[in-house]
């Protein structure tokens, strides 16, 4: 039992440096370009302290596809809040971050209910038409298997 536990924290402290070293996308200012479209990347690390959240929070809730993406990416790959990652990555395809309509639809395509499966597709479509490249895999199927026969 004592040997499980000591490999438990051997674990939990080679997760805790790779989750120092991963980093994600964020986009820099995008000049001329529509709101959430970046137009150079910059790496940001996927942790994010908490006396920050609250910042992006409000940045979020204020029109920041930017911010609420970063929210979306700390909750799916740091933090492992799904329904949080849903919420912050709705908010970012809505408040115009074409990465975020992208993930958006890819998260909505796994869920069970064809509703969700329905509005995968119209942020599939989404983000394909602002550029988002590519749209494969699972994404592409979903696409084909609704109906919509543009090449990708």
């Amino acid at each position: 039992m004592l040997r499980r536990w000591s490999i438990i924290g051997g674990l939990a402290a080679a997760l805790a440096a790779c989750n120092a070293t991963l980093t994600a996308p964020s986009p820099v200012s995008g000049g001329g370009k529509p709101p959430g479209t970046p137009a150079a990347v910059t790496k940001q690390p996927l942790d994010i302290a908490r006396a920050e959240i609250p910042k992006l929070q409000g940045e979020a809730l204020d029109g920041s596809g930017a911010a609420a993406y970063r929210l979306a990416q700390y909750y799916g790959s740091a933090a492992f809040d799904q329904e949080e990652e849903l919420y912050w990555m709705a908010l970012a395809a809505e408040n115009g971050d074409v990465r975020a309509a992208y993930g958006f639809g890819v998260l909505l395509s796994k869920r069970a209910s064809e509703r969700d499966r329905a509005r995968a597709r119209y942020w599939l479509i989404q983000a394909r038409d602002a550029g988002q490249e590519p749209v494969s895999g699972l994404a592409a199927d979903v696409l084909t298997k609704m109906g919509d026969g543009k090449p990708q």
